[in-house]
């Protein structure tokens, strides 16, 4: 975890961050696996996964590298207040499970694929049970017109319904997983925003003011 984006962040010139929430947040997601989650996400209802349990080690690695990069663009004797603004990595795990909790992991797949799916089921079934009389009467009365709809429509209206609905599932579970994805990079976000970004930022703001005041008095 150490070090990730070493070559992006090696000399930092000023202050941003946007840019660096946006880089933790990638590092956090992938330690975290989550990306992982969200590919295989099942189009039944599912529990959240189990985020509750975070690495503190890895979260005090990515607190290292945050304030490394942070660091760089502040004088030497604002270090000490910036480290001590900055949560620590035992708060910033609370506060991480606290808002992935909020990212609802389970949606299910719209009413009207299922229904399409059980419909083609339905004329699977029937269709099976038309077969199965013509093959065990071939000499049997003449097959009513309701019974001839269904030997030559239903399979035809079966098929069609099933790659409807196969289609439809698809396009949803690509659909959910981008919904997921969104929620758990803006949680994500969030959690690294208030924590490390805006402890930062509001030295950033000081060190503004009081240079502008220092130049003021010469």
């Amino acid at each position: 975890m150490a070090g990730y984006g070493s070559s992006t962040w090696n000399k930092p010139k000023e202050w941003n961050e946007a840019a660096f929430v946006q880089q933790a947040v990638s590092e956090l997601t992938t330690v975290l696996g989550l990306r992982l989650v969200i590919s295989e996400l099942d189009e039944w209802e599912i529990p959240n996964p189990d985020v509750t349990v975070v690495d503190s080690r890895m979260v005090a690695e990515l607190r290292r590298d945050w304030l490394a990069r942070a660091l760089a663009c502040f004088p030497n004797d604002w270090h000490a207040v910036i480290k001590k603004r900055v949560i620590a990595h035992e708060t910033f795990c609370l506060s991480l499970v606290s808002h992935l909790d909020q990212v609802r992991f389970a949606i299910r797949t719209p009413r009207w694929i299922r229904a399409t799916r059980y419909a083609a089921l339905l004329l699977v079934a029937l269709t099976v049970a038309a077969v199965a009389l013509a093959i065990g009467q071939p000499y049997g009365p003449a097959p009513t017109h309701a019974f001839i709809v269904i030997a030559e429509f239903a399979p035809l209206t079966a098929a069609v319904l099933g790659i409807t609905s196969a289609v439809g599932r698809d396009r949803f579970r690509r659909l959910r997983a981008q919904i997921v994805s969104d929620a758990v990079r803006a949680e994500l976000t969030a959690t690294v925003t208030q924590g490390f970004g805006r402890p930062i930022s509001e030295a950033s703001t000081e060190l503004a003011v009081l240079s502008e005041l220092s130049l003021d008095l010469y």
